[in-house]
């Protein structure tokens, strides 16, 4: 069973993002599996890396998209503060890896609740009506 699974609520209208966010899910799902199952540390942080090498493409390009549309000033530049925060935490969360702090899966999740699940729903469903 799947930590979280795409759904049309997901959705910001632009093909592109929604399919960089499905890929974004699938690498949560991938580590949240590993993770639960106590998968080799090695293995856990690959796709851990894998995460935050996505993420980052991803943000590059939603920045880029953001931009084009016309969207005020103001808004692109919250946007890029909540990613930048983002980013931070997730690095956070592979420092603390690690270096050995253990994270139970609650954590985690709510981690990922937040970073992954109420980013989309809740930031990026802002900009919808300037991606469509």
């Amino acid at each position: 069973m799947e930590y979280v699974s795409w759904s049309p609520l997901f959705s910001v209208k632009n093909p592109h993002i929604d399919q960089q966010h499905k890929k974004l899910f699938q690498i949560v799902n991938e580590f949240h599996r590993a993770y639960k199952a106590k998968e080799n540390k090695d293995y856990i942080f690959s796709i851990l890396n894998k995460l935050i090498q996505y993420t980052e493409e991803h943000f590059r390009d939603e920045e880029r998209v953001l931009k084009a549309s016309g969207c005020t000033e103001e808004f692109f530049n919250n946007h890029v503060k909540e990613h930048e925060k983002l980013i931070e935490e997730i690095f956070q969360l592979n420092m603390d890896l690690q270096a050995g702090e253990k994270k139970t899966l609650n954590e985690l999740e709510r981690f990922f609740d937040k970073w992954l699940i109420n980013h989309v729903l809740e930031e990026d469903k802002r900009y919808l009506d300037f991606v469509k």
